[in-house]
């Protein structure tokens, strides 16, 4: 289906809406997208870009800073203008997208795309408009979506709502929950075993909807019903068990940062021996990471390098975790607190601190630097 030029125009006003949003979130300015979008209009700037064999820079700088929901490919999928383009255009744009492990909201990605006939829900906010391990206050997440005015009451404060296609989830972890509950939610390794409301069964149709959602399934959580909430990720249920309440255990679709770095502990388990199947666990561990560098923050713990200001988008929010007590050091079994017993460092610092045995202290390693630089 050919744009007349009034729907290119809007087209055209649609994507520079999206452009001033890049720039507007993650200081993204895309010069050249502007200038082929005042040169040949929207509807040929897509086409263009989507009959490329390789993604384009543009879409390379939005994949490192997690910001594809604003990508070509993903506007027009997610969006009624897909109905706009060919079935040939649509399958490069959401292959492109499948392989950068982006998942296309309200749309299965085991289904081929919607034909001329049908239109994608539109839904500007994907997954990564939120930032993995960022505190949100249910106001933020109202803003984020859209929401105006503000819900006040209702089932964004009962646990898990669906929103328009998508599900978010709302849980404490380690806690009682904000209605007196005390459920066992709690993280195993990059997984969340989590149970559903009091009295949920498998065969509720708001679990079944839950757990095979039209779109995503946003997950935040929290500690303490004072705190804000974490963002976690979005996930889908690896294991179901058909109890009262209902228990699901959520593995997440993306990794907490870009980069790879070690835990070597966890929030919500009890350390005993150093095992190093054990130690693998607790190194994917999504609670405990999360929690430390939201209480520490994203600079090395020891000099205090900066990951994002040396190199910008592609070091922002990398980091490594380091565990102040060594698990071979630990004689037993023992409770660790992320904010007591982890610290963030960055890999090189990480690497000196291991060198000796027993691992050097962080004041050790500081005065080290110290004598060095005299």
């Amino acid at each position: 289906m050919s744009m007349t030029a009034a729907e290119d125009e809007s087209f055209t006003a649609f994507l520079r809406d999206k452009a001033a949003e890049a720039y507007r979130d993650i200081k993204y300015k895309p010069n050249d997208f502007l200038k082929m979008l005042g040169s040949i209009g929207g509807y040929r700037t897509a086409v263009s870009l989507l009959s490329k064999g390789t993604p384009s820079e543009g879409f390379k700088k939005l994949w490192i800073e997690g910001r594809l929901d604003l990508s070509v490919e993903a506007v027009i999928l997610e969006s009624r203008w897909a109905k706009f383009f060919d079935q040939q255009l649509l399958s490069l744009a959401e292959d492109r997208l499948v392989k950068a492990e982006y998942r296309v909201v309200g749309q299965d990605l085991g289904a081929s795309v919607c034909s001329a006939d049908e239109s994608i829900p539109e839904f500007s906010s994907s997954k990564w408009s939120f930032g993995v391990g960022r505190k949100y206050k249910r106001s933020d997440i109202f803003t984020v979506l859209g929401l105006d005015p503000h819900p006040s009451g209702g089932d964004w404060f009962t646990g898990y709502v669906q929103h328009a296609g998508n599900y978010f989830v709302f849980c404490n972890v380690g806690s009682v929950g904000r209605t007196g509950h005390d459920y066992d939610n709690h993280f195993v390794g990059d997984q969340l075993v989590w149970y559903g409301k009091d009295g949920s069964k498998l065969k509720h149709p708001s679990i079944k909807r839950l757990l095979s959602p039209q779109g995503q399934v946003f997950i935040f959580y929290r500690s303490d019903n004072q705190d804000p909430f974490i963002f976690a990720g979005t996930a889908m249920p690896s294991d179901i068990t058909d109890s009262t309440p209902v228990k699901v255990v959520w593995s997440f679709n993306s990794k907490v940062s870009r980069g790879s770095e070690k835990v070597e502990g966890c929030a919500t388990l009890i350390e005993g021996a150093a095992s190093t199947k054990l130690v693998k666990v607790y190194e994917r561990d999504r609670g405990a990471r999360l929690r430390c560098v939201n209480y520490w923050g994203w600079l090395c713990f020891v000099c205090s390098f900066d990951f994002e200001r040396i190199y910008g988008g592609l070091g922002k929010e990398f980091i490594h975790v380091h565990h102040l007590k060594p698990l071979s050091e630990t004689g037993g079994e023992y409770h660790l607190n992320p904010e007591q017993d982890l610290r963030p460092v960055c890999p090189n610092c990480h690497a000196m601190l291991h060198r000796s045995v027993p691992a050097l202290t962080i004041e050790e390693l500081q005065r080290q630097m110290h004598l060095a630089s005299l």
